[in-house]
């Protein structure tokens, strides 16, 4: 799964670390704070995978698979943004996929309400 979101988004495998430094505000803000009982594994909750891109750092911490997804490939992720100049994530996303395994449901977790269902990479839009 993850070579195919990376074919499609152009992910880069040579971008440097994000700053752990950066995981203290993360972990004390309201959105990861909401997120504790959802995510996968014991506190404190290791990242599953960090990078810095054009200034901003990216952790992503996996999150419990609660839905059946049998025979397909699940997607349960919770994606944050964080600048140095910034105390609170600049983005808060989780990224969860459906019971088919051929979209994924983005929400913002600053704003529930907006979020969407997306294909996931190699499936057809329609299916």
């Amino acid at each position: 799964m993850h070579e195919q979101i990376a074919a499609q988004f152009g992910v880069a495998d040579d971008l440097p670390c994000a700053d752990s430094s950066l995981l203290v505000p993360l972990k004390r803000s309201g959105e990861f704070r909401g997120l504790r009982r959802q995510l996968a594994g014991k506190a404190p909750h290791p990242v599953l995978d960090s990078w810095l891109d054009d200034g901003f750092h990216f952790f992503v911490f996996a999150l419990r698979d609660e839905g059946s997804r049998a025979g397909t490939e699940a997607v349960a992720l919770a994606v944050f943004a964080m600048h140095p100049d910034q105390r609170e994530p600049v983005s808060a996303v989780t990224v969860v996929s459906t019971k088919t395994g051929r979209h994924a449901r983005i929400t913002d977790l600053r704003d529930p309400k907006s979020s969407y269902v997306a294909p996931l990479p190699g499936s057809a839009a329609g299916a």
